[in-house]
């Protein structure tokens, strides 16, 4: 579902900014006035009506059974504390109206944007699982990029967010074009005080009519094309380490990753705790927690290790051994997963992941 439409970020990464910056630019070129295309939501956010949201809800829970609804917002909420807080009070009493029982609630919140206060109300309305993006380790690249990096607060709410029995995973683009090896080893830290939920480190993508890109273009560092747009970078050390990195997620991790399938697998727990708690047995959320530590723990190491090599000279080809021992542990989790998804799938809260299928049903839709 979707509740909203925009983001009023400026990230230079971030396709809907790219997209919000043309929006604009084509309205005055039209011979609109910014005033006017402000208070239309042209390049900013507009919100569907409330009620809109809890009619759609109520339709799919009472006729088609929905029992967890993933919302692709940018930011489901109101920017301000007192207007979010104000929104998910409606939102409880709007589906409480229509009879809607239990459910879960899926979405992706900015951490800087959410408190204390708003955590604790929307958990009490239904939320299980939220993508919390951490984006940048470092003040200089939080600068350089347009999004301010974690402090302990936004760390905090990862805690409570735990607390509540909500699921997170985030996500830290720790290679991207500004990458020093003092950064990189900054974000690996940053990962290693992540306290609860599992976590992503990723590199930086360049997607076409951002910001990113017309700086890599004009650095000349634009590799590639549309379809897959890459950069070089300055510092030998870096590209060594970027190139074991890929190969650390390629072949030690895989494409449905350690780290999200342990989050897939809380899900299915949250979930199955909203909708029918009396069936979940303790043990299993002490099996998935001490998997989650073993995974936030991997990579931390995997990732250390990696960053040394690099410095020491060594890249793809030296990083087979690294790589073994990596996919070596992450198999051992993965068992101890698969055992827990079966107990899971008792419950029908299982994750089927398909890849193949989900690549068929690209293609055909970009034919």
């Amino acid at each position: 579902m979707a509740a909203s439409r925009g983001c009023l970020g400026r990230c230079q990464y971030c396709g809907p900014a790219a997209l919000h910056t043309l929006e604009r630019r084509e309205g005055v070129r039209a011979g609109v006035t910014k005033e006017v295309l402000t208070r239309a939501g042209v390049g900013g956010v507009r919100r569907r009506e409330i009620d809109a949201v809890c009619d759609e809800m109520a339709e799919l829970w009472h006729r088609r059974g929905v029992r967890y609804f993933y919302f692709v917002d940018e930011h489901l909420l109101p920017y301000a504390e007192h207007e979010a807080l104000e929104y998910l009070r409606l939102w409880k009493r709007g589906l409480a109206e229509r009879g809607v029982g239990a459910f879960g609630i899926g979405t992706m919140l900015r951490a800087d944007r959410i408190t204390p206060a708003i955590v604790a109300a929307f958990a009490e309305l239904g939320l299980v699982r939220v993508f919390v993006g951490l984006e940048l380790a470092t003040a200089e690249e939080g600068h350089r990029f347009g999004r301010p990096p974690p402090g302990d607060s936004e760390l905090a709410l990862l805690e409570q967010l735990a607390d509540l029995g909500v699921v997170t995973v985030s996500n830290l683009m720790l290679v991207n074009p500004c990458s020093t090896p003092e950064t990189i080893a900054s974000g690996i830290d940053l990962l290693d005080r992540v306290p609860r939920g599992v976590f992503e480190a990723t590199r930086m993508m360049v997607y076409h009519g951002t910001r990113l890109h017309q700086t890599m273009q004009e650095e000349q560092r634009l590799i590639g094309n549309p379809f897959r747009y890459g950069y070089t970078f300055s510092d030998p050390r870096v590209e060594r380490f970027a190139e074991i990195f890929m190969r650390l997620r390629a072949e030690a991790f895989w494409d449905y990753s350690v780290a999200f399938r342990t989050h897939d697998a809380f899900l299915a727990l949250g979930l199955a705790r909203r909708l029918h708690a009396e069936r979940v047995e303790p043990s299993w959320v002490e099996r998935l927690e001490r998997a989650r530590a073993r995974v936030n723990r991997l990579y931390v190491e995997s990732y250390r290790s990696a960053l040394d090599l690099a410095l020491s000279g060594g890249g793809f080809a030296e990083a087979v051994p690294l790589v073994r021992a990596a996919r070596s542990r992450a198999a051992e989790i993965e068992a101890e997963l698969e055992s827990i998804e079966d107990k899971l799938g008792r419950l029908g809260s299982r994750r089927i992941f398909a890849p193949m299928r989900a690549a068929a049903a690209s293609f055909v839709s970009f034919v």
